[in-house]
């Protein structure tokens, strides 16, 4: 009986280790596969970084452009922007970042379906930009929203008192309408970061900036209007890339694609990947919201409280 069970144990755990070989087989054999390839045919190795929707943060989207252009074994740098834009100084801090990568090797950036606003900002930095003709592009301006809450507040018979030292600490906050002042002070925020923005682009695009009211307007231009304000520099997609790189290192051989290795699941349980975090935060300040007004919609007897919502 003994020998019958540790017979059966003996088969469970060679069961066990057969299936794990061929869990991780293909992906061992597939690599062997990918090393012989490089080896007999000569590649010309792209690093890829995509950039996709709102740009909230520029952590991750930096790492890896820092990552790639370190990287002597990358030759240059595709960027693929998918993007409406999104908050001024992420979007600043890539358009940096691409333009320390350049002193290293050129960066192409291939627009999909929209780079507006920061989109753009970002895709102003490269060597190149390509974009459909029907691609979106430029939208250059800035946008500042505010909500006003305060008749909702007083239909619901609440009140919200603020204590601040400072005279603006409260300016664009959603319970009291706006002072001439505050107006004014936002409106002096808002000019200086169009001022920046504008200059940056002008000045790696080669436009005047007499001429704003041409490319700076606040528009998103078609890719074949891009193209005639000097925004982009060719239109088309994956392919004219491909020519662009392959023209600009002077190489036939063909082109590898390297991507960002996806975040582990170590590093989204510790909240290091900032894809995950910008998504987690956004759904707990809807979340947020959403709980308090329905607390309030269900809670008539409430005449009067304090509420913090991140402004």
């Amino acid at each position: 009986m003994a020998a019958e069970k540790t017979t059966f144990f003996s088969l469970l755990k060679n069961f066990f280790f057969i299936m794990l070989f061929l869990q991780f087989a293909p992906s061992f054999f597939s690599d062997i596969k990918n090393k012989i390839d490089d080896r007999m045919s000569k590649k010309t190795n792209i690093g890829c970084i995509p950039l996709q929707g709102e740009i909230r943060s520029a952590t991750w989207f930096l790492r890896h452009v820092k990552k790639f252009s370190d990287d002597k074994n990358i030759e240059a740098l595709w960027i693929k922007i998918n993007s409406p834009g999104g908050f001024p100084a992420a979007s600043q801090a890539m358009h940096y970042g691409l333009l320390e990568a350049r002193k290293k090797k050129p960066v192409f950036v291939e627009i999909q379906d929209w780079a507006c606003s920061g989109g753009y900002y970002v895709a102003a930095a490269a060597d190149k930009i390509i974009a459909l003709p029907s691609s979106l592009v430029g939208n250059i301006g800035v946008l500042m929203q505010l909500i006003h809450l305060k008749k909702s507040m007083e239909y619901l018979n609440m009140n919200v008192e603020y204590i601040k030292s400072g005279k603006y600490k409260a300016t664009g906050n959603k319970f009291t309408d706006l002072t001439p002042e505050q107006r004014l002070y936002l409106q002096g925020t808002s000019d200086d970061m169009y001022k920046q923005f504008t200059e940056d682009v002008a000045k790696q695009r080669n436009l005047s900036l007499k001429n704003l009211a041409s490319w700076a307007d606040g528009k998103a231009l078609t890719g074949n209007q891009a193209l005639k304000q000097g925004l982009i520099d060719r239109v088309g997609s994956t392919e004219e890339v491909n020519q662009e790189i392959k023209k600009a290192l002077n190489s036939d051989s063909e082109i590898k694609m390297i991507y960002p290795d996806p975040p582990s699941f170590l590093s989204r349980m510790m909240g290091e990947d900032d894809r995950e975090s910008q998504e987690t935060s956004m759904k707990c300040t809807i979340t947020e919201i959403l709980s308090l007004f329905t607390s309030c919609l269900n809670t008539r007897q409430i005449h009067s409280a304090n509420i913090l919502i991140p402004s």
